[in-house]
């Protein structure tokens, strides 16, 4: 018995000696970010706040603590680099941002102080200045530290939604992430919600809510990090919905062994089971519990603002009883109602017989008890691309602007026409691509806009007719003495006075004088002796 014992107690000691070796072998950094004083977007009043207290919290728990209050962007930058740089294989990274954040095309974007305001529909922008979350779990997940969690309470209102920016992120809230293995990351609201700063008008807290709750838990010894999360989550859920706001703090837990933050020995207190009177239970309807109520709203928040009718089916199959039952049927008749009109603006109208135009009115039959319905709200899908291209290319054509035949290819013909249309009304577009709010406007104008001036016709020259000549036929008799007078003239002019000499010098024109131009034969005949010739006719 005594052995045992002896052995244990080395067990122990043994086990002791490595947690304490671990411990000290282990590094600890952080690096928080706080936010409060942007320069072009909205500014926060806590974001600083929650980074002091956590500063004061960490430092009570053997980090490393580096702060980090409103820088811009390159701060922001070379501080991520420096917190990169130093972590390795033995250490432990946490990373506190708060500020504002922004979810853009399923990707989420922490700001820095001097982020610029950007013009409508430039994301771009906004990514080229942000810092991508996915790159910077990426970076430090590079290192090949032991582990990083992250702590992100960005989870706001859009700042470019407020200040007017059209169709940059998400209304509020971020999106969700894919953590690899060893990451930790936190959220202080889930999917598409907004986190609280505070609880109301009298709550002069430094930090915010999710922020003073993750404080309270982080220095419970012997804790695991995945159940102060769920904890966190509880609290919060709690505390939001007493001051009728929605917020689930999201967690992403991809490490592969529990991480203890506090060391020591977790208190657990004991678990009471009330005595439970015996009732009958087919007499008792069943009531959900909190934690199922819980449930259908996250799973509600999850598909009400869908446009997929299945979706809101599974949730009226899940829950047919539910709360939110009623709105779901509402919700998919509009939907319904939607495709409906779309096939039917798709398809051509079709003649109908006259006996079938004839309209049936249907005759109110008086019930004692009339059930109210709720109205459907209208709801409007946005058009495909190729509807939206028919649409604004056949109202092109109503307004007498040129657009060809409307066939759904937007091409130089198509943006020809848009440019006239806009000329004609003095208008300035921001482009020349088919919009809905385009669509819309030309339904609404009943003239035509783009007039076609045709050029004036050119005056018809009358032109006097041609008339031919015709040769008049002289008799042959009757030609006969003129060519007898012009032959003879002919011969006059070639007779030559006998005895008359003519003489030429060659090569000297003016010495030859009174006498007439030589055949070619005596031409020739000069030419071959070069001296004076004289030819006796």
């Amino acid at each position: 018995m005594m052995v045992r014992h002896v052995i244990s107690m080395f067990i122990l000691l043994c086990s002791f000696l490595v947690a304490v070796s671990t411990a000290h072998a282990e590094r600890r950094l952080a690096l928080l970010i706080g936010i409060n004083e942007y320069e072009f977007i909205p500014r926060l009043e806590k974001a600083v706040g929650d980074v002091n207290a956590m500063e004061r919290k960490l430092k009570a728990l053997d980090f490393d603590v580096t702060k980090v209050i409103n820088p811009d962007r390159r701060s922001l930058n070379i501080a991520l680099g420096r917190f990169a740089a130093r972590l390795g294989p033995d250490t432990l990274a946490f990373l506190h941002f708060s500020g504002h954040g922004v979810e853009i095309e399923g990707d989420n974007f922490l700001l820095p102080r001097d982020i610029p305001k950007p013009e409508s529909g430039q994301r771009d922008t906004v990514k080229y200045e942000a810092i991508g979350l996915r790159r910077l779990i990426s970076q430090l997940s590079s290192t090949g530290a032991r582990a990083r969690v992250f702590v992100i309470d960005a989870c706001r209102d859009n700042p470019f939604e407020q200040s007017g920016v059209r169709s940059i992120g998400a209304t509020r809230g971020l999106a969700r992430v894919e953590a690899p293995a060893g990451n930790f990351i936190m959220y202080s609201a889930g999917y598409r919600q907004r986190a609280l700063d505070k609880l109301g008008p009298d709550d002069g807290a430094e930090t915010s809510v999710y922020t003073r709750v993750l404080l309270g838990k982080l220095g419970q010894p012997g804790l695991p990090l995945a159940k102060i999360a769920r904890e966190v989550r509880e609290e919060v859920q709690s505390a939001a919905q007493n001051v009728g706001h929605v917020q689930r703090p999201a967690y992403y837990d991809e490490l592969s062994s529990p991480l203890v933050l506090a060391r020591g020995t977790a208190v657990t207190k004991p678990i009471v089971v009330p005595k439970q009177p015996q009732i009958i239970q087919s007499f008792i309807p069943a009531v959900p519990t909190a934690n199922e109520k819980q449930i259908e709203l996250l799973y509600w928040n999850e598909v009400r603002d869908s446009k997929d009718i299945a979706a809101l089916q599974s949730y009226i199959t899940q829950y047919p009883t539910g709360s939110f039952a009623p709105l779901a049927r509402i919700r998919i008749a509009t939907l319904r109602k939607a495709k409906k009109l779309k096939l039917a603006s798709l398809t051509p109208p079709t003649a109908k017989p006259k006996d079938e135009q004839r309209a049936i009115v249907p005759v109110a039959v008086p019930t004692a008890e009339p059930e109210l319905k709720p109205e459907p709200v209208p709801v409007r899908e946005p058009l495909d691309r190729r509807s939206l291209v028919i649409g604004v290319q056949t109202q092109l054509q109503r307004l007498g602007c040129n657009a060809g035949r409307p066939d759904g290819d937007w091409g130089p013909r198509s943006r020809r026409a848009l440019s006239a249309y806009a000329r004609q009304r003095k208008i300035r577009l921001s482009s020349l691509d088919p919009t809905e709010d385009l669509l819309n406007e030309m339904n609404e104008i009943s003239r035509r806009v783009c007039i076609v001036r045709l050029a004036p016709a050119k005056p018809r020259i009358e032109r006097k007719k041609r008339t031919r000549k015709r040769k008049v036929r002289v008799p042959r008799e009757e030609l006969r003495p003129k060519r007898r007078v012009r032959k003879q003239r002919a011969r006059k002019r070639r007779r030559k006075p006998r005895g008359q000499v003519r003489l030429r010098v060659l090569g000297d024109p003016a010495l030859s004088i009174g006498v007439r131009r030589p055949s070619r034969r005596k031409r020739i005949c000069a030419d071959r002796e070069r001296a004076l010739c004289e030819w006796d006719n």
